[in-house]
């Protein structure tokens, strides 16, 4: 039985044919496993995270979408010590090698440490950067890429 989903703009969705599903901002990104892809367009980055979420909890879990939702705080202060941060996302698990979690995020291009908590939280950590707007990026351990441009704030 195929898993149709109905998207905001009211187009039917078979995701047995979506191979992954990522966020940027407000935005959710599908690319479908004949190579083909879709921009389906949210009112704000929490209703497309809402969205990613209902998507997964749709697919029994089984599905092989990934994303990034968002990091609580997204800001730090840019000369200030090692900060600690939230990331809300799913299929985080899939990037699980035993005990060790094998994807890797980077915060305007700097590495952090990533603690694994369950499959939609990681804890990250890292040191400073320059005063600006970064971009988040997290890289799943088969080279899957998801971004979230100049989402962060050095200030």
């Amino acid at each position: 039985m195929a898993t149709i989903i109905s998207m905001p703009d009211g187009r039917l969705v078979n995701f047995d044919n979506v191979l992954t599903v990522g966020q940027e901002n407000k935005s959710l990104n599908l690319l479908f496993v004949n190579g083909k892809s879709e921009r389906v367009d949210y009112a704000s980055a929490s209703d497309a995270a809402t969205a990613l979420a209902g998507l997964l909890a749709s697919t029994g879990g089984t599905s092989s979408i990934r994303g990034m939702f968002y990091l609580t705080p997204n800001s730090a202060l840019a000369g200030g010590g090692a900060a600690v941060t939230v990331v809300t996302g799913v299929g985080f698990t899939k990037d699980l090698v035993g005990a060790n979690w094998t994807g890797t995020i980077t915060i305007g291009g700097d590495s952090t440490a990533a603690t694994y908590v369950n499959d939609t939280t990681l804890l990250l950590s890292w040191n400073t950067g320059s005063p600006g707007s970064v971009d988040v990026v997290y890289t799943t351990a088969d080279g899957q890429v998801f971004t979230l441009p100049n989402y962060f704030v050095y200030e």
